[in-house]
C-alpha cells in the first residue's frame, strides 16, 4: 500500500488529477493488490476499480451465498453474483468466478467493481485485459535482465529501475523512429523488446566520429536487417550523418 499510494500521488500531482477527474479513471488490480486496506484507500480517493480479492478465506466465505452461474466468453469459466458481498467504504458489485483446472475441479476467485453497469462477461474481459500489460513486464524482465539485477540498498534499486525505464522507452522510441520508412516498418513489425534488442540492436557495423560528433554509420551487408536499418537511420538523421552499407 505505501508504494502504490506514493506512485499514485506522484501521478496525480504531475497530471493534476482532481477528485472529479479520478472519478472517471478505472484502476485494474490483480490479487496482489486485492486487500481491504488497498481497495478502501483507492475508493476513498474517488477512483473506480476492477479488482480481484486476494483473501482465500474471504473467497470461500463469499461462495456460500451466490446467485446462478452465468457463462463468460472464456470457455468453461462462469461467474455468479455474491448475495452478501464484503463491505468496503463505497458500494461495489462482487462476483465469484470459477475457472476449470487441468487436473480437475475449479479455481475460485472474487472479482469486484464500482462500475454499476459492468455485466459479468464485461467484468471478466476488463480484468483479463491486464494480460497485455503483464506481457510487457515479462518482456522487460527478459530483455533488460531485471530478474538478475537486484541491489541491497533501496536507493540503488530505485536507480536500477529508473535505468530500466529509460532503456524500455529508448527501445520503443527507436522502433518508432526507424518505422517511419515503410521497408523498415515492415521488417520490424511484430518485434517485441526482446527481439528488438537481440536482433535489431546488435547489427554489426562501423561508426566514425569527427571532432566529437558522429560522422557516419555503416552496417554489415551480411546481416538480414542491414538494408532496412540503413533506410531507417538515413531517414532519422536526415543527411546530418552519412548512413550506408559496408563494402
Amino acid at each position: 500500500m505505501p508504494a502504490l499510494k506514493a506512485a499514485l500521488l506522484e501521478v496525480e500531482t504531475h497530471l493534476g488529477w482532481s477528485r472529479e477527474r479520478r472519478a472517471h479513471i478505472v484502476l485494474r488490480l490483480d490479487g496482489g493488490f486485492g486487500t481491504t486496506e488497498v481497495l478502501n484507500g483507492l475508493l476513498s480517493r474517488g477512483y473506480q476499480v476492477v479488482a480481484k480479492s486476494s483473501n482465500h478465506g474471504r473467497v470461500q466465505k463469499l461462495r456460500q451465498a451466490i446467485g446462478p452461474w452465468q457463462p463468460t466468453a472464456s470457455p468453461g469459466r462462469a461467474m455468479a453474483a455474491i448475495l452478501r458481498p464484503h463491505r468496503f467504504c463505497r458500494a461495489t458489485r462482487q462476483w465469484v468466478s470459477r475457472t476449470p483446472q487441468a487436473h480437475g475441479g475449479y479455481h475460485y476467485a472474487v472479482l469486484l467493481t464500482t462500475l454499476p453497469d459492468l455485466e459479468p462477461t464485461a467484468l471478466a474481459e476488463a480484468y483479463d485485459s491486464r494480460a497485455m500489460i503483464e506481457a510487457t513486464f515479462c518482456q522487460d524482465q527478459q530483455a533488460l535482465g531485471l530478474v538478475k539485477r537486484r541491489q541491497h540498498k533501496w536507493e540503488a534499486q530505485q536507480m536500477v529501475l529508473l535505468l530500466a525505464r529509460l532503456a524500455h522507452h529508448i527501445l520503443l522510441w527507436s522502433k518508432r523512429w526507424l518505422s517511419r520508412v515503410p521497408t523498415t516498418r515492415w521488417r520490424l513489425d511484430g518485434y517485441g523488446l526482446v527481439r528488438l534488442l537481440q536482433a535489431g540492436m546488435t547489427v554489426p557495423g562501423v561508426i566514425r566520429w569527427r571532432r566529437g560528433w558522429m560522422g557516419s554509420v555503416h552496417f554489415d551487408p551480411l546481416h538480414p536487417l542491414a538494408e532496412a536499418l540503413q533506410q531507417g537511420f538515413a531517414a532519422l538523421f536526415r543527411g546530418r550523418v552519412r548512413v550506408g552499407i559496408l563494402r
